[in-house]
């Protein structure tokens, strides 16, 4: 990080801003790989998820990853990775599969077919009591980021500290 961070700071091509947001993004992917190679399926590098997360534009976190490619900082060349380990179980997928299928049944009989807002920590909270097993904070981020690429929900970020709540809209679709 701090290699990529000195080539930021060169970087003629961005703004002071620009240079900031390039710096969080490249954060995010280093430790995205870290949690990757630590087989947590929860880690994450599309332009898409990388923009949710850090409450970028879109179109800006694009421009600063082709920037950062530009730069050599990124490598054109991997821009999707599977980690296949020998130690997987055959039934790891379909125990993934059930886990949030269950996230996404309670999330459904917790919403109420019109704006709300929802702590996603007490949202949390209340899955484990309910018996639903596995439930995490970043397992129902992911099915919410699931469901507005979807647009099966509208969402917007209201609050960006630890209890971050967000605010799903069921689409008309």
């Amino acid at each position: 990080m701090m290699e990529a961070a000195l080539k930021i700071e060169a970087s003629m091509k961005m703004s002071e801003n620009e240079r900031l947001n390039a710096k969080r993004i490249m954060s995010m992917l280093i430790s995205a790989r870290s949690v990757a190679n630590a087989q947590n399926d929860d880690a994450e590098s599309r332009v898409d998820y990388i923009a949710d997360r850090l409450g970028i534009e879109r179109q800006e976190t694009f421009k600063l990853i082709q920037i950062l490619r530009e730069e050599n900082i990124l490598a054109n060349t991997k821009d999707l990775t599977a980690f296949v380990l020998k130690t997987d179980t055959e039934n790891k997928s379909l125990n993934v599969l059930k886990r949030y299928a269950a996230l996404e049944q309670f999330l459904i009989g917790q919403l109420s077919g019109e704006g709300q807002c929802i702590n996603l920590k007490e949202l949390n909270e209340s899955a484990v009591s309910s018996g639903v097993k596995n439930a995490t904070v970043n397992a129902f981020k992911t099915v919410l980021y699931y469901w507005t690429i979807k647009k099966y929900i509208k969402k917007s970020i209201e609050n960006t500290t630890a209890r971050t709540i967000i605010v799903p809209e069921l689409s008309a679709e």
